[in-house]
């Protein structure tokens, strides 16, 4: 009772609670999630150091971290504590991690192994730790659980192919083609069938991207059409160069590319004539004046000119002062006849 209701729970959190594993990819791994329960025997070290052991044992035997219909579970117990007899006292911890590869899928266990450890520590805790670090993932016991349940888990996949495929077909038919790739990419490598999957998983892709593509290229084509270049490039910047589409993307970016060109050679025209008549007014200017100090008399006249102008836009100074005088003399006269 107590298997089936952790194959129950392992069923319901393998999708949420996943371990990740870190090693590098290697061919041909199998996809299998780890997830370790708590049963509150053990503390959180002692839980932690688990969650390491199943992580090594997976992916040093040769399975992937992608999460599949498969889950390699554990729980562990504290089956005995003792102390030594020495000072300081020491703890003797006994622990079993009952260890499962389980169907999460159809919630069937394909193995189970219990493995009984034992370890010293200064604390609870640490007898506890050491005895889950006498655990090693190369050792003949883990090696052949986890070849056996490797062999088991491609049989399944081997069985279940027709069923794989015409569920990432129909999530494919409802445009969800990240789903569709989910679910074929649970499928080993180690199939001999694989090359098949592979090749539809490439076409599953390709849709998805071509999807992508052609709605991304119209929004640039729309930012194009009302002279946004620079949203236009951005947006053709996340384009996928797999898609089918990508020429069209490249014509577009050639499309931009050139008018952006022809723009700088443009400007950079109207700036070398810009610069040309600037020099070309200069020299005239300096060629004038050069003439004018020839021409005295002419010379003579401009300046005549130029100071009629300065007088007549002074005039109104001129006025003012003489509207001050009359008024000074005004006064002054009306004083000497009241005498």
């Amino acid at each position: 009772m107590k298997k089936h209701l952790f194959i129950i729970l392992v069923t319901i959190m393998s999708t949420g609670y996943l371990m990740a594993q870190n090693a590098a990819s290697t061919a041909y791994r199998i996809p299998l999630s780890t997830y370790v329960h708590n049963n509150g025997t053990l503390e959180s070290g002692a839980q932690s150091a688990i969650e390491r052991k199943m992580s090594s044992m997976a992916t040093i035997n040769g399975y992937g971290s992608t999460a599949g219909d498969f889950a390699l579970a554990a729980e562990g117990s504290l089956v005995d504590l003792s102390t030594t007899a020495t000072v300081p006292v020491r703890y003797v911890a006994s622990v079993e991690i009952l260890t499962l590869v389980v169907n999460t899928l159809e919630e069937v266990v394909v193995d189970s192994k219990v493995f009984s450890l034992k370890g010293v520590g200064s604390s609870k805790e640490q007898a506890a730790i050491n005895a889950i670090n006498q655990l090693n993932p190369r050792s003949d016991a883990c090696v052949k659980f986890m070849t056996d349940s490797r062999a088991k888990i491609e049989t399944y996949y081997k069985h279940q192919l027709p069923n794989i495929k015409a569920k990432a077909l129909s999530a494919s038919d409802r445009g969800d083609y990240k789903l569709a790739l989910a679910i074929l990419g649970a499928v080993p490598e180690s199939l001999p069938e694989y090359p098949e999957i592979a090749q539809i998983m490439t076409d599953y892709y390709l849709k998805m991207i071509d999807r992508d593509a052609a709605k991304m290229l119209q929004e640039a084509k729309a930012a194009y059409a009302k002279r946004d270049y620079y949203l236009a490039l951005d947006i053709l910047g996340r384009i996928d160069p797999m898609s089918n589409k990508y020429p069209e993307v490249e014509a577009l970016i050639k499309k931009i590319t050139d008018f952006y060109e022809k723009e700088y050679q443009i400007a950079e025209k109207e700036r070398v004539e810009d610069r040309e008549r600037m020099i070309k007014e200069r020299k005239e200017d300096r060629a004038e004046a050069i003439a004018l100090r020839k021409d005295a008399s002419r010379l003579e006249e401009l300046r005549i000119n130029a100071a009629k102008e300065v007088a007549i836009s002074n005039a109104g100074i001129l006025s003012l002062e003489r509207q001050n005088k009359a008024d000074f003399f005004k006064v002054l006269l009306a004083t000497i006849a009241k005498k």
